[in-house]
């Protein structure tokens, strides 16, 4: 029995569990268990946590004991479901999850994080002129300051001070399958804490042809239902807001998509030099489909070469 107006208390009580959690975490979240039936797993869990140390002989004979018992009164243990890891939960409506993956990891904030965050910048670029050099295209970056010339030359600059204060949201209308690891070196190194959301499968992502995800990686998961295609987004500023972030004076969401080239920016000169040299890329190339739909594969910026 849990003591909540003790918790030091209760610390001492079940000293060696809680040092323990994090190896018990571990096997959890390997531990696949062969049988069928959900009586018989929680038993042959409870022989592994025995096996570790985690638990004496007497817990696991009190679990054999629980489960005859509720065998005896004719309980019907729930049958075993082969579900999507990344399935809603029938009971749950699109909006209205209990749990959902998330990863936020917090900087230090001190007098040294000026010329480190100057550090970041200059280490983005240079990786960014690395990735853009295999398509032949190296006059970027050609003098670059010091990072304590870089740290003096933003310090003195009201705009990137208020980013520094701001948390950035980086939505995506589908699923993360890659380019996270170049938007990081972009914006990450100039906010206060960059976050990103969207629907997000680990096991599906690929950092290939593009810069490789680098930590802090801080993302919110929202299913596709959540997203519907980019036109619920919105729902991740209000996700960020309920984390209640401190140190934070604003919010500025960003959508990666390609109405930045064909809507934002349309009549950008820049930006739509940029976008007709990727057109003509495509043409040279004998690209049938139109510049949008390669431009959301994810081998799309190799084909064109600018």
């Amino acid at each position: 029995m849990r003591n909540v107006h003790d918790y030091s208390g209760d610390y001492e009580n079940e000293r060696e569990l809680y040092l323990k959690a994090d190896a018990m975490l571990r096997f959890l979240d390997k531990w696949e268990c062969e049988h069928g039936e959900i009586a018989e797993c929680v038993v042959r869990l409870a022989e592994k946590f025995r096996e570790r140390n985690f638990w004496g002989s007497a817990d696991v004979k009190a679990i054999r004991k629980w489960i005859s018992d509720l065998r005896n009164i004719g309980y019907l243990f729930p049958p075993r479901v082969n579900r999507d890891f990344y399935e809603i939960p029938g009971n749950e409506t699109v909006f209205g999850h209990n749990c959902r993956r998330v990863n936020v990891e917090f900087e230090e904030h001190n007098e040294e994080m000026m010329s480190k965050k100057s550090m970041e910048k200059l280490n983005a670029l240079g990786e960014i002129a690395d990735w853009c050099a295999e398509a032949n295209h190296t006059d970027l970056f050609n003098k670059m300051p010091s990072p304590s010339q870089l740290a003096n030359l933003h310090a003195n600059n009201e705009v990137l001070k208020n980013l520094s204060d701001s948390a950035l949201i980086i939505t995506n209308n589908y699923p993360w399958n890659h380019t996270i690891g170049l938007l990081q070196r972009m914006y990450q190194p100039y906010f206060g804490f960059t976050i990103f959301c969207g629907t997000w499968f680990p096991d599906e992502y690929s950092n290939e042809h593009f810069p490789p995800m680098i930590s802090p990686f801080n993302y919110i998961n929202l299913s596709k239902e959540e997203m519907h295609e980019g036109y619920f987004a919105y729902y991740c500023l209000a996700k960020v807001k309920d984390m209640r972030l401190g140190h934070v004076k604003g919010y500025v969401a960003a959508v990666k998509s390609l109405a930045l080239f064909e809507e934002t920016y349309k009549y950008d000169p820049s930006v739509q030099t940029v976008w007709r040299h990727f057109k003509e890329g495509l043409r040279k190339k004998n690209e049938t489909r139109n510049a949008s739909d390669v431009l959301l594969d994810r081998d799309g910026w190799s084909i064109s070469d600018l």
